[in-house]
């Protein structure tokens, strides 16, 4: 997943990003996740429980953020 520099834009689907992988920690799918310090680059660290790559990236695709 990439994060855009536009911090308006990230902040616009943030509640529905948040909502989103609630959602998928209900389902035993995101183990952890939070964003990276604000000193870093924009992007989070995502930590899934999935059988392979393409299971986990099939998980994000109804991300808002994605």
């Amino acid at each position: 997943m990439t994060y855009t520099d536009d911090s308006a834009a990230r902040d616009a689907v943030r509640p529905a990003h948040r909502e989103f992988l609630g959602m998928l920690i209900e389902q035993g799918i995101n183990l952890v996740s939070g964003p990276f310090a604000e000193a870093e680059a924009p992007g989070a660290l995502l930590l899934f429980r999935a059988a392979d790559k393409q299971s986990a990236l099939a998980a994000t695709e109804k991300d808002p953020v994605a």
